[in-house]
C-alpha cells in the first residue's frame, strides 16, 4: 500500500506541473552545477580585469575606464546574487522525497529552478561583456603650466630658432647658454608658454628650476608633483625606485622637459627621464651660463643668447623708465641714451637701471647717474644688491682661485678694450698666477686654457679678432666691484681710462691701491706713495718722461708695464729702487737706451723689449745681473741691427753677439724671442744647446752675410719650443735645409738630401707660423719637418719656384699624413716664378684660407675632390683663377664657391 501511495503522489505532482515547469525542476541540479562553473569563471575574469587596471594605474599613471569600473561593480553584485541563489538551490536538492527523485514542494522547486536558469543566463551575458582590449586611459593632465612673465623685447627671433629645433627629430637635447642676466630664463619661460598657444603634438611640458646644486632628488620631486604621483607610490622609496616610477610614466608620452639654470651635468636617466631619441621625439631644453655644460649635457644644438642690439636695448630701457620721466625735460631723452649705453645691451642692467631712473625727472639727476655709472657703478641703486650678486654666481662657480684671480685681473683694462691673449697670459705669468715652476710653456698652455674656460663661462668674449678677448661692460663693473672687496675698498684697484691729465688728488688715492692702471694720460701730477702697490700700468700715454721720484715709494711692486708709450724716451734713475720688480714691459716705447740702473732689479724674471724701433743701446752687465730671468723678448727693434757700430759697452752692437754672451750664463732662462741680423749671431744661437731649447720666436732680419742655413735633425728636435720663424729681407739666403744625423734611426741622409725620411720626433714640434719675405730661396722643402705649421706667408721671394720639391723621398712624409696637416692660412704674394706648392695633391684637413696675389705661373693648386674640407675662402685675381688647371674637371666647381676675386 505504501508503494502504491507514493506512485499516486508522484502522479498527482506531475499532473499539477506542465512540461515547461517540470524542466525547471528536472534541470535544477544540472543548472546549479553550470552556475557554479560560470560563477568561478566570472570571478577569475573579474580578478584579471581588476589586476590589469591596478597595474595600469601603478606603472603608467593611467585611469581605469568608467566602463570597466561599472562592469567590475556589476560583477561584484552579481557574485553576491549568485551566491544566494546557489544556497536556495542546494536546499531544494536536499529536500527531495521519493528517494531524492522528487521535490517535496513542486511550486518552491519550480521557482528556484526558474531563478537558477535566469541567473545562469545573466552570468553568461555579464561574463561576455568583461573582455576588454583597454581597461584604462591616460590621466587627463594639463599640457603645460603657463608661467607669469612681463612683456619681452628682442626675444622673438631667437624663440623661433628654438621652436624650429623642437621640430627637428635629430635635435633631442637643446642648450641655451649665455652670460648672467642676458635673458635665458625669460626665453625659456616664453618657450614654455608657447606650448599653450601653438600647434604641436607634445603631450606634456615639464618645467624644473635646477639652480646651482643639481640634486637628483629635488628634480625628481618637481617632476613627481607635475605628474601628480600618489604618495603610496612615492614616499619611502629609494632614488632609483622613484626614477623607475617617473620613467614608466614618461616613456609612453611625447614630453618636453625644460630645465632652467643648470650649472653642471644633470644625469637624466638617474632622474628617471627617458633620453630623447629620433623615435620618441621627446625634447630636453635647458639654460646655462656655461658652454661647457652644453657639452657635458651632450646637447645636439647649442644656441647662444646674446645681449640686445642697441635699438632693442633702448626700447627695453625706455619701457622701464616710462614716458612720464622721459618727457619731463627736453634734455632727458638724449641723456637716457647715454645711460642706456652704459648697460651694453644686458637686459638685467637695462631693467634695473631703467626702473631706478623712472623717478628722475631733472637733467641734473640724469647727469649724476651717468657719472656714478661710469666711475662708481656699484654705488648705483640696484647694482650692488641685485645685478652684481646675480652675475657673481658665474664667478663663484669657477673651478679654483687661480681662475678667479685671472678673471678679476681682466678688469684692470679699459672698458671695451680688446686684450691680446698672449699679452694677458704674459701678465698672468708675471703676476705669478700660473704654475711655471717646472715648465714655462706648460704654464702658458694653462693660461690659454683659463682664457677658454672663462669664455665658456661667458665671463670673457672673443674680441675684434680671435687672438683677443674682452669683458662685457657690466661684467667688468662686477669684476671691479669684487676686486675692491665687494666695494668696501674702493681704491684697491684703480683704473684711469683716457682721462688726459692725472692730478695730485687722484694720485694720492694710490696709497691704498694694489693695482693701478693708466691709459692715455698726458700728464701725471705729483709723486705717488704706494706702500701696497703690486701692479702698475702706464700705457698708451703721451708722456716723454715720468715725473722725478715717480718710483720713489713703491716698495712692493712686482709688475711694471710701460708699453705703447711711443713718446717716452727716458726712464728716471729712481727705477733702480724697484728692487722687488719681477716683470718689466717696455715694448713699443721711444727709449733709445736702457739705463744702467736697471741692473739693480735683480729679481727680474720677465723682460719684454718688443718693437722698440729707437733702441740702440743696452749697456753691458745689466741683463747679466738678472740671474732669475726666465723670459726675454727683444724683437722687431728696427734700429738694433747690423747697422749699429760695434761699441764695446753695447751688447746690441755687432749683431747682438754680446747679448748672446750674457744670456748664455743665465741659468733660469727658458723663453727667448730674438731678432738677429748677422750670420755670426745666427750661428752662435743655432749652435748652442741652451738657445735651441729656449728659443720661442726667431726673426732673422737683413742678414746680408748669411747665404745658407743648414740644420741637423737633432738640432731641429731640440728646438721643440720654437713657435714662430721669420726670415725678413735676407737677400743672400739661397738655401735652408734640414739634414738627417748619421746616428738617425733611418741612417745617414742620402746625398745630404734635405728630405730624407723623417724620424717621428726629429722635427719642429711647436712651429706654427712661418713668414719669409725678400729671399732668393728656390724651394722650402724643409717645411716637411714642420708638421705643426698653421700659418705660412711667403712675400716677394722672386726666385722661389716650389714650396716643396718633387723628390721621391717626399712620399714617406706624404704617406705619414704629416705634410701641412695643420695648415690653416696660406698667403702667397709677389712670387713671379712659383709653379707649385706641392707636386701632387694633399688632404689639407685644416686649411681655411689661401690668398694668391701676383703669382702668374702658379697654375695648379694641390687639391683633390676629397681634400680641404675646412676651406672657407680662396682669394686671387679672376684671371689667375680662370687659368688654373685641375686634375679633374669636376674639381673646379667644388672650389669655385670659395673663390673671391681680389680687387
Amino acid at each position: 500500500m505504501d508503494s502504491v501511495g507514493a506512485v499516486l503522489e508522484m502522479a498527482n505532482c506531475l499532473w499539477n506541473c506542465s512540461a515547461k515547469q517540470a524542466a525547471h525542476i528536472i534541470d535544477l541540479e544540472q543548472n546549479l552545477n553550470s552556475l557554479r562553473c560560470e560563477l568561478q569563471e566570472l570571478k577569475d575574469l573579474s580578478e584579471d580585469v581588476k589586476r590589469r587596471a591596478e597595474v595600469a594605474q601603478q606603472q603608467q599613471m593611467l585611469h581605469t575606464r568608467k566602463q570597466v569600473e561599472s562592469w567590475l561593480q556589476k560583477a561584484l553584485v552579481l557574485e553576491d546574487e549568485v551566491g544566494r541563489v546557489l544556497e536556495r538551490g542546494e536546499r531544494e536538492i536536499q529536500s527531495k522525497c521519493v528517494f531524492g527523485c522528487c521535490p517535496k514542494n513542486c511550486r518552491s522547486s519550480y521557482k528556484t529552478g526558474k531563478e537558477v536558469a535566469r541567473i545562469l543566463v545573466k552570468v553568461k551575458e555579464e561574463k561576455s561583456k568583461g573582455f576588454f582590449d583597454v581597461v584604462a586611459d591616460e590621466l587627463p593632465c594639463q599640457l603645460v603650466d603657463e608661467r607669469p612673465m612681463e612683456k619681452t623685447v628682442g626675444l622673438d627671433l631667437i624663440l623661433e630658432d628654438v621652436w624650429k629645433c623642437l621640430n627637428e627629430d635629430t635635435v633631442g637635447i637643446l642648450g641655451l647658454y649665455g652670460m648672467g642676466g642676458v635673458g635665458k630664463t625669460t626665453l625659456l619661460t616664453k618657450l614654455n608658454n608657447a606650448f599653450a598657444n601653438r600647434t604641436h603634438d607634445f603631450k606634456l611640458v615639464i618645467w624644473v628650476l635646477v639652480s646651482r646644486q643639481a640634486r637628483v632628488e629635488e628634480v625628481q620631486e618637481v617632476i613627481r608633483n607635475r605628474l601628480d604621483i600618489e604618495d603610496r607610490k612615492w614616499l619611502g622609496r629609494r632614488e632609483d625606485e622613484k626614477a623607475a616610477v617617473i620613467f614608466n610614466i614618461l616613456k609612453r608620452k611625447k614630453f618636453a622637459l625644460l630645465l632652467d639654470d643648470i650649472w653642471e651635468r644633470l644625469d637624466l636617466l638617474r632622474v628617471g627621464v627617458p633620453l630623447p631619441t629620433d623615435e620618441n621625439r621627446c625634447k630636453v631644453v635647458f639654460t646655462t651660463r656655461s658652454q661647457e655644460v652644453c657639452c657635458q649635457m651632450e646637447a645636439k644644438m647649442r644656441i647662444k643668447v646674446t645681449c640686445l642690439g642697441w635699438q632693442e636695448a633702448f626700447t627695453l630701457f625706455k619701457e622701464k623708465v616710462g614716458e612720464e620721466a622721459l618727457n619731463s625735460h627736453p634734455e632727458i631723452p638724449e641723456l637716457a641714451e647715454i645711460v642706456a649705453k652704459e648697460c651694453d645691451g644686458l637686459p638685467l642692467a637695462l631693467i634695473t637701471i631703467g626702473r631706478a631712473m623712472s623717478s628722475k625727472k631733472s637733467p641734473q639727476e640724469w647727469r649724476h647717474a651717468i657719472e656714478v655709472l661710469r666711475n662708481y657703478p656699484s654705488r648705483f641703486a640696484g647694482m650692488a644688491n641685485h645685478v652684481f650678486p646675480i652675475l657673481k654666481f658665474s664667478y663663484d662657480s669657477l673651478l679654483d682661485d687661480t681662475i678667479k684671480c685671472c678673471f678679476l685681473y681682466c678688469c684692470i683694462f679699459p672698458e671695451d678694450f680688446d686684450i691680446p691673449k698672449d699679452n694677458l697670459v704674459e701678465l698672468w705669468l708675471g703676476e705669478g698666477f700660473l704654475d711655471e715652476s717646472d715648465d714655462l710653456y706648460e704654464a702658458r698652455n694653462q693660461g690659454i686654457d683659463i682664457i677658454e674656460s672663462l669664455k665658456l663661462a661667458c665671463l670673457l668674449e672673443t674680441g675684434y679678432s680671435v687672438n683677443t678677448v674682452r669683458m662685457h661692460d657690466v661684467i667688468r663693473d662686477m669684476a671691479l666691484w669684487l676686486a675692491c672687496a665687494n666695494g668696501t675698498k674702493r681704491n684697491k684697484v684703480i683704473v684711469h681710462e683716457y682721462t688726459g691729465a692725472i692730478y695730485r688728488p687722484a694720485v694720492e688715492k694710490w696709497n691704498e691701491a694694489e693695482r693701478v692702471t693708466l691709459w692715455g694720460a698726458n700728464r701725471i701730477g705729483g709723486s705717488p706713495s704706494c706702500p701696497d702697490l703690486l701692479t702698475l700700468f702706464v700705457r698708451n700715454c703721451k708722456l716723454k718722461k715720468l715725473p722725478s721720484q715717480f718710483f720713489q715709494h713703491m716698495p712692493t711692486i712686482r709688475v711694471l708695464d710701460l708699453s705703447n708709450n711711443r713718446e717716452l724716451v727716458e726712464l728716471p734713475v729712481e727705477i733702480k729702487q724697484l728692487v722687488t720688480l719681477e716683470y718689466l714691459n717696455l715694448s713699443n716705447t721711444g727709449l733709445t737706451k736702457l739705463p744702467r740702473e736697471l741692473g739693480s732689479l735683480i729679481k727680474m724674471r720677465h723682460m719684454l723689449l718688443e718693437c722698440m724701433t729707437e733702441l740702440i743701446f743696452i749697456p753691458q752687465n745689466v741683463i747679466s745681473k738678472f740671474s732669475y730671468l726666465r723670459v726675454l723678448s727683444i724683437i722687431r727693434c728696427e734700429s738694433a741691427d747690423e747697422f749699429l757700430d760695434v761699441v764695446q759697452d753695447n751688447i746690441l752692437s755687432g749683431g747682438k753677439v754680446g747679448l748672446l754672451d750674457e744670456l748664455e750664463h743665465l741659468g733660469h732662462l727658458s723663453d727667448l724671442c730674438l731678432t738677429l741680423s748677422t750670420a755670426h749671431s745666427v750661428r752662435k744661437l743655432l749652435e748652442s744647446d741652451k738657445f735651441r731649447k729656449c728659443i720661442r720666436l726667431l726673426c732673422l732680419k737683413r742678414c746680408q752675410d748669411m747665404t745658407e742655413i743648414i740644420l741637423s735633425s737633432s738640432s731641429v728636435e731640440q728646438m721643440k719650443n720654437l713657435e714662430k720663424l721669420e726670415l725678413r729681407n735676407c737677400r743672400q739666403l739661397g738655401k735652408m735645409q734640414v739634414h738627417m744625423d748619421d746616428q738617425s734611426s733611418h741612417g745617414p741622409a742620402s746625398n745630404n738630401s734635405p728630405s730624407s725620411m723623417l724620424p717621428q720626433k726629429k722635427c719642429f714640434s711647436s712651429l706654427h707660423s712661418v713668414f719669409v719675405t725678400d729671399s732668393p730661396l728656390l724651394e722650402m722643402t724643409w717645411l716637411v719637418y714642420a708638421p705643426t705649421v698653421e700659418i705660412l706667408q711667403l712675400h716677394g721671394c722672386k726666385l722661389l719656384e716650389e714650396v716643396i720639391c718633387d723628390r721621391p723621398e717626399i712620399v714617406e712624409f706624404q704617406n705619414n699624413g704629416g705634410i701641412f696637416s695643420r695648415l690653416k692660412n696660406v698667403t702667397l704674394l709677389d712670387l713671379p716664378n712659383i709653379k707649385s706648392i706641392f707636386p701632387g695633391s694633399l688632404p689639407f684637413p685644416a686649411l681655411e684660407e689661401i690668398s694668391v696675389t701676383l703669382c702668374p705661373n702658379l697654375r695648379k693648386l694641390p687639391f683633390n675632390s676629397t681634400g680641404a674640407i675646412s676651406l672657407k675662402k680662396i682669394t686671387g685675381s679672376a684671371t689667375w683663377w680662370n687659368q688654373l688647371r685641375w686634375e679633374d674637371e669636376t674639381i673646379e666647381p667644388m672650389f669655385r664657391k670659395y673663390f673671391s676675386s681680389a680687387t
